[in-house]
């Protein structure tokens, strides 16, 4: 900056105070939160910071940066908002870091409780947007620092405000985020070791999530990963005999053989997404495989399946038919 810059700069955070400006009122003056996250590498904010000193020293008060923008932007909660969208660029994201320890520094001087810290935050109905803010996450930081032997409580807090299954989702999305990988991670393991706790079998899980409300929109659902994660964890604690098979749960959960088949042979037959078919198809195949194991031979599968005369089925279930044969004359080796 040159001694002509410096001068007019000096020149013009004089006039500011002489004319009884307060910290906010050069915020608003400067238009900072038009700015949005890029004020964080402009020469306004650093215009903003020279006046916040220069009032401290006049006025013998205590403003701060972070408090100023915090009162610019409507609170800390669209505060930790900005500087979590700042931190995704690198001219801005040791400016956000620096602000966001600046925030987490002023709530422990006040000795806020967890509950003030929440409000604060300002969470809105969104349960993903709780996440991808970094809201929960500098909660979680308040949490770990000044209430180590409460960090269970982040979880319940998260599930008390929108719900166990919309929180499972949410933290399935968030896991596919580098930005809240992380806390996603060590959240939803907490969230599956409470159900692993409380003696939760997969079933029990299967019915918690809400998976067969979804029909065949199952197989693109983040609650069908959920389910997965929690039978890879819960059969790590029992035997190899009584270890649960995901595709078992599931389709004793939609109600069994028949009822399951109807519900798969949409998803392969009438897929809306690459990820539908492939799903169905493999959940298809398992169901089909057991069909084998259990020596149901395809002209059997009307009777035996679907507990029908073979005039009496209907299209549907003719078509599962058809197809179960087409499976087990691929899966049957031909007589030599």
């Amino acid at each position: 900056m040159t001694d002509l810059v410096k001068q007019l700069r000096g020149e013009q955070l004089m006039d500011w105070l002489r004319t009884g400006k307060s910290v906010d009122d050069v915020f608003n003056l400067l238009k900072l939160k038009e700015d949005g996250y890029k004020l964080l590498h402009s020469r306004k904010l650093r215009a903003l910071e020279d006046y916040i000193t220069l009032y401290n020293r006049e006025k013998s008060t205590d403003e701060t940066l972070v408090k100023v923008l915090a009162t610019g932007f409507g609170g800390d909660g669209n505060l930790v908002a900005l500087l979590e969208q700042a931190k995704k660029h690198v001219r801005s994201v040791y400016k956000a870091s620096s602000l966001d320890a600046a925030l987490q520094t002023k709530w422990q001087s006040e000795k806020l409780p967890p509950m003030n810290v929440w409000s604060r935050l300002q969470f809105s109905d969104d349960v993903n947007e709780a996440i991808s803010s970094g809201k929960l996450d500098m909660y979680y930081k308040y949490i770990s620092e000044n209430y180590r032997k409460s960090r269970g409580s982040v979880l319940e807090r998260y599930i008390a405000k929108y719900g166990e299954v919309e929180v499972a989702k949410a933290l399935v999305t968030a896991k596919g985020n580098d930005a809240t990988r992380k806390l996603a991670t060590r959240l939803q393991k907490q969230q599956l070791e409470g159900w692993l706790a409380t003696k939760k079998f997969p079933d029990d899980v299967f019915v918690l999530l809400k998976i067969k409300d979804d029909g065949i929109l199952f197989t693109r659902s983040r609650k069908l990963k959920t389910l997965t994660t929690y039978i890879k964890m819960y059969n790590t604690h029992k035997k190899t005999q009584d270890q649960a098979d995901i595709f078992r749960v599931v389709i004793n959960g939609f109600g069994g053989d028949a009822a399951f088949a109807r519900v798969v042979v949409k998803g392969v037959t009438m897929p809306d997404s690459p990820e539908m078919f492939r799903t169905a198809q493999n959940y298809e195949d398992a169901l089909f495989k057991g069909w084998r194991q259990s020596q149901i031979e395809p002209k059997d599968v009307i009777t035996k399946v679907f507990n029908k005369e073979n005039g009496a089925a209907s299209s549907l279930e003719t078509e599962i038919a058809a197809r179960y044969s087409e499976f087990y004359k691929r899966k049957t080796p031909a007589a030599s």
